[in-house]
C-alpha cells in the first residue's frame, strides 16, 4: 500500500533516482516526420484518468494508517481568480478523499502574521502538503514565505530546494503545471529529445530556469536567438478550455 511520501511522490511529481526530472519525457532521437499533424489531447478525460489513481492510493493509504492524507491551502486577500482556483482545489481534494485544511487571511495579513502560520503548518503532524495561493499582497515577501515552507510539503515544488533538486535531477517535489503538460505529452507516444530539441515555454517568474533543455521565455519571443528556436522546434503546445 502506498505511504504518504508514496502518494506525494506520484502524484506531485518527485522523481525517482536521478532520471529526468518529469515522468513521461523520452529522450531518444527527434522524428524526422516532416507531415506530422497536430494531436487533440483530451486533457479532461486525462484528468480524470488521474482523479481515479489518485482516489484508490487515497483509499489504500486511508486503509493502511487510519487516516487521509491532507493539504492546507493559504488565501490571503480577496483576489477572485485566486479564490477561485483555491475553491478548485478544495473540490479537488473532497473528490478524491484528501483533506483540506483551509486558511483565508484578510488583505492586510502581516508578513510576521504569514510566516507563524506557515511555521504551524509545517510543525502540524496532520497536515502534509501546504499551498500558498499566489499572487500574495504587494506588501507580503513572496520568496520568503515560499521559503519558509517545509520542502517535504511544499506541495507547489516553489521552494529552492525542490527547485535545485529539479535541476539536478534529484528526488523533489514538482511543479505541478509542468508535470501535468509532461503528463498529457506522454499519452500521445510524442518522442521528444532531451538535448536541445525541445522548448521548454514557461510564463512564470517561479519557473525559468536555465539548462541544456530550456530557454528563458516571457511571453513572446522578442530576443532573436529564442525567436528561432522558438520557429524550429518540432513541438508546439497550445491549450484551449
Amino acid at each position: 500500500m502506498p505511504s504518504r511520501d508514496g502518494i506525494l511522490r506520484k502524484y506531485r511529481g518527485m522523481s525517482t533516482g536521478r532520471g529526468h526530472p518529469y515522468p513521461g519525457f523520452t529522450t531518444r532521437g527527434p522524428s524526422t516526420n516532416a507531415n506530422a499533424v497536430a494531436t487533440i489531447i483530451d486533457g479532461k478525460a486525462v484528468a480524470a484518468q488521474v482523479r481515479d489513481e489518485v482516489r484508490r492510493d487515497v483509499e489504500a493509504f486511508r486503509c493502511e494508517h487510519g487516516y487521509a492524507p491532507s493539504l492546507a491551502t493559504v488565501l490571503v486577500g480577496d483576489n477572485a481568480a485566486s479564490a477561485t482556483y483555491v475553491r478548485s482545489k478544495r473540490k479537488a481534494c473532497a473528490e478524491v478523499g484528501i483533506t483540506s485544511i483551509p486558511h483565508e487571511l484578510p488583505a492586510d495579513t502581516t508578513q510576521a502574521d504569514l510566516d507563524h502560520l506557515v511555521h504551524t503548518l509545517n510543525a502540524r503532524a496532520d497536515v502534509h502538503g501546504i499551498l500558498v495561493q499566489l499572487p500574495l499582497p504587494a506588501h507580503v515577501d513572496t520568496d520568503a514565505v515560499l521559503t519558509a515552507i517545509h520542502p517535504d510539503k511544499d506541495v507547489d515544488g516553489l521552494h529552492p530546494t525542490n527547485q535545485a533538486r529539479l535541476l539536478m535531477g534529484q528526488d523533489g517535489l514538482r511543479p505541478c503545471t509542468p508535470l501535468g503538460v509532461m503528463r498529457l505529452i506522454a499519452t500521445t507516444d510524442t518522442v521528444l529529445w532531451r538535448k536541445g530539441e525541445v522548448l521548454l515555454v514557461v510564463v512564470s517568474r517561479f519557473f525559468k530556469f536555465d539548462a541544456d533543455n530550456a530557454v528563458r521565455f516571457d511571453g513572446t519571443p522578442s530576443d532573436p536567438t529564442c525567436a528561432a528556436i522558438y520557429r524550429t522546434r518540432g513541438l508546439l503546445l497550445l491549450a484551449s478550455q
